[in-house]
């Protein structure tokens, strides 16, 4: 499925991280920010300043914490350019302190992932096999490959476990491939989503 951006912006997960800005890679020279943008993007809700501080440099005093934080926003937004104030918004009425990521001025594949995944369980066959297979192809890999952050123990416990939380996902989605191709008498892709799902899991 075609997702065309307003504003050129995407956003990949799945497997190795990138930013595309108009289709070009965004270079990221330090983890952090990356990191950063990460969290904010898979949260469901706003992210308090205090809580990435916690998640990132969990060691260091909150004054310090609170410095490094604001530098890496800081760059984070430098290389977004003019779109970072509405893709990093605070959450009116509550103040800088909190930080909203604002999905309409980005595509995320995990975002996708996740409403065709829901497709999926949710539609008979053959809208719901559609959508299983369209989440199936957006799953290039393991969650943020290769952003392990070893000297923030609390971002790799993060990460661990939204790793765990997007690989029961897409065990699912193969095995409602399994069923649907199955169902159809499609016996070789039934065959392939099931050797998936064995490497999967």
């Amino acid at each position: 499925m075609s997702y065309q951006s307003p504003y050129s912006l995407e956003f990949r997960v799945f497997g190795a991280p990138r930013l595309l800005l108009n289709q070009h890679d965004v270079p990221f020279r330090r983890r952090q920010p990356l990191a950063i943008m990460a969290v904010l993007a898979l949260s469901e809700r706003a992210v308090t300043r205090d809580e990435l501080t916690y998640l990132l440099w969990p060691d260091s005093p909150q004054v310090v914490g609170r410095q490094r934080l604001r530098r890496s926003l800081s760059q984070l937004r430098q290389l977004v350019g003019s779109l970072a104030n509405q893709l990093l918004t605070g959450q009116a009425g509550i103040g800088s302190d909190v930080i909203r990521f604002n999905a309409s001025m980005c595509r995320v594949d995990a975002h996708e992932f996740m409403r065709l995944s829901g497709q999926a369980r949710t539609l008979p066959d053959p809208e719901g096999l559609r959508a299983a297979d369209q989440a199936a192809q957006l799953y290039a890999g393991p969650l943020l490959s290769g952003l392990e952050l070893d000297e923030s123990p609390e971002f790799e416990h993060w990460l661990i476990q939204q790793r765990a939380r997007f690989e029961r996902m897409i065990l699912e989605v193969w095995q409602r491939l399994v069923d649907g191709y199955a169902n159809t008498g499609d016996v070789d892709r039934a065959i392939a989503a099931v050797e998936h799902a064995l490497v999967l899991d």
